[in-house]
Parts: structure tokens; C-alpha cells; sequence
């Protein structure tokens, strides 16, 4: 940096024009007194001064300076875990009939839609509906808490009620929601005032399929009873010995049930009176349980049905294995393609 600074310097500087002024007084005795004269000496002399000189160097110097620096700084934080809930469920929540997706890929969305940290968990279950049934009982009674929500048949309602193993939903689901629902179902899933369940979870539509071709080709009909089924299958099984008549899925679960309900209500019964008695001795429903085991006991359908699920049921019919087949509404979505059916345009 630069640097002003004096200093003293003594320094001799002869200076001239040093007046000396004499007065020479010249007194005469007798005569009158000279006039004065003035005379002008120049001499040298020797003075010391003091001058002030600045000037500028250049020094090196060292400078300390605080400077301010931003800290950043790293915070690690544990992200909040997700909340697993368990499901019992079957392997069909997995899977989709038709364009919509899954049934268990919609539950979660509709989960997440409203609480984000929750996740759903599938816990498979059996489709024998004995086993099904046991596993639940299981868990209940062994008071295992592995599952958190569970799919259970109407006629569990009773029994799991009356042992108080599943949580009154009275006060939990918004009145909005249950209006939604007639009186007399929420009766089927209320046991002693509490409602323990709701539903559907999950649900299909049976239809009869029949080969048109070989109708057509035996001059006959669409049948419009049971009865002209199995004409039907006399009547082309004649010629074509090798074909089968009727396929079902005929397993001890619920798809049982369902085909159950299509004959019960084919034959004119009912599940209850009116006076809301059992129904399931009447004449009506006693010919429909007489005709089901009957296919089976004449040939009409196979036995092996007796284990079939829907998907199994399916393959006989779709190979042109057979005249008549009864099955949910998913088989439309891919009957007539080419890859998987040998039945296309001919039902």
C-alpha cells in the first residue's frame, strides 16, 4: 500500500541581498552635522529550516478479513413408513374379466385416493370355500392378527357374529354410503343390530352358451327350458358321439352357489317365503337339486366338473368340446379370438 510520511531536513541555504544598514554618525567639531547614509551590503549566512517533504512508497502488509460463507448443511430424515393392511381374499381380487381393472387393483386406488400411506395386501385364500372358511376361523380363534379385512360369504354372517370376531361397521361407514343400500340387504350381513360386513366385493353374471352351429345343423332351437337342453343333447350327440353336452363348474365353493341359484330359480323356487321361512324344501327347489345331481348321474355333465372352478369349465367349450357350457360374463371378452378359442362366430 502507499504511505505519506515527512520528514526533517536540515539543509544550509545561502540567502542574499542580507541588508545591513550602518549609520555612520560623522560629527564634525566645528562645522554642521552630515546628513545619514544609507548602505547596502550583500553577505552569505548559513541558516538551518525545517522542510516537510511527502512521498509515496509501496509496503507489503498483511490483511485479516472475516468473510461470510453459507453453510449447508444435510438433514437426513426417515421416511414415514407405509401402513400395511391385510386382505383375505381369493385369487380372483387379482384378476380382471373384462376392460376394468382388477378388483383388488381398485381397492387400493381407492385407498390411496384418501389415505396415501396405506397399502393393501393381499393374503390368498383358498377357493374351496371349506378351506377358505377354516383359514378365517383360524386366524380368529388363535386371535392372529395377520389379517385386517377379509371377503367372506353371506352365510359366514351368522356364525362370525354371534363369536363377536368382526368389528360392528354401523359408525364407520358414512350414512351416505348406506342409504345406498335397500333395508332387507344390509339384514343379510347384520347380525344382533351390528352390521359386520358390506358388499359386494365381488360378483360375476351367469348365462348359458350353446353352440349355434350345431343346433342349426340339427334343425333345432334355441332351448328355452331345461328340459329341451338335454333334448338338444340327444339329439346331436346321436350323430356326433364324441362331443360333450353340458360343462359347469360344479367345486364345493361359492361358484357352486351361483350355479345352485340358476337352477333353484329355473325350477320357480325361492331362498324364503314370504312369511320369511326356510324355502329350501319346497317342491320347487327339491326338483332343482334332483335335476343337478342327475346330470351328473346320466352322463349330461362330467364328472370331473365336480372340481371345476369357472376358468377350468371353460376349456371343454372353447375346444369344441361340447354342446352347452355355463359360465360368468368374462368368457365374452375372448370367445372369439382366434388364439385362444376354436369356437369363433359358432356360438
Amino acid at each position: 500500500m502507499r504511505q505519506a510520511f515527512s520528514r526533517r531536513k536540515e539543509m544550509s541555504v545561502k540567502r542574499s541581498l542580507f541588508l545591513v544598514v550602518a549609520l555612520v554618525l560623522v560629527l564634525a567639531a566645528c562645522g554642521p552635522t552630515p546628513a545619514p547614509q544609507t548602505v547596502v551590503q550583500t553577505v552569505e549566512v548559513e541558516k538551518t529550516v525545517i522542510e516537510t517533504v511527502v512521498q509515496t512508497v509501496e509496503v507489503e502488509k498483511e490483511v485479516i478479513q472475516t468473510v461470510e460463507v453459507p453453510v449447508v448443511e444435510t438433514v437426513v430424515v426417515e421416511a414415514e413408513k407405509p401402513v400395511q393392511l391385510s386382505f383375505a381374499g381369493h385369487e380372483y381380487f387379482n384378476l380382471s374379466f373384462g376392460p376394468a381393472p382388477a378388483p383388488l387393483e381398485g381397492m387400493r386406488t381407492a385407498v390411496s385416493e384418501k389415505w396415501p400411506n396405506m397399502e393393501i395386501q393381499l393374503i390368498m385364500q383358498p377357493l374351496d370355500a371349506n378351506k377358505w372358511h377354516d383359514n378365517l376361523v383360524t386366524y380368529f380363534v388363535a386371535e392372529d392378527q395377520t389379517v385386517d379385512l377379509l371377503y367372506l360369504a353371506g352365510y359366514w354372517v351368522t356364525e362370525f357374529g354371534a363369536a363377536d370376531w368382526l368389528v360392528p361397521l354401523n359408525d364407520l361407514v358414512e350414512p351416505e354410503l348406506l342409504d345406498k343400500y335397500g333395508e332387507a340387504y344390509k339384514e343379510v350381513f347384520t347380525y344382533d343390530g351390528k352390521l359386520i360386513g358390506l358388499g359386494p366385493a365381488w360378483g360375476g353374471i351367469g348365462g348359458l352358451y350353446y353352440r349355434k352351429d350345431l343346433l342349426e345343423e340339427a334343425g333345432l332351437e334355441a332351448p328355452q327350458t331345461y328340459d329341451d337342453i338335454i333334448a338338444a343333447c340327444d339329439t346331436i350327440m346321436a350323430d356326433n358321439p364324441d362331443i360333450g353336452c353340458w360343462d359347469w363348474p360344479a367345486m364345493r365353493n361359492v361358484v357352486l352357489v351361483n350355479r345352485w341359484s340358476e337352477y333353484l330359480h329355473g325350477f320357480g323356487g325361492t331362498y324364503v317365503n314370504e312369511d320369511g321361512t326356510c324355502a329350501m324344501n319346497s317342491p320347487e327347489a327339491v326338483a332343482a337339486l334332483e335335476y343337478m345331481t342327475n346330470l351328473f348321474a346320466e352322463g349330461y355333465s362330467p364328472q370331473e366338473a365336480l372340481s371345476w372352478k369357472e376358468e377350468d369349465a371353460h376349456v371343454r367349450f372353447v375346444n369344441g368340446q361340447t354342446i352347452f357350457l355355463s359360465a360368468r360374463q368374462d368368457l365374452l371378452f375372448w370367445i372369439d379370438d382366434p388364439e385362444r378359442s376354436k369356437v369363433v362366430d359358432m356360438w
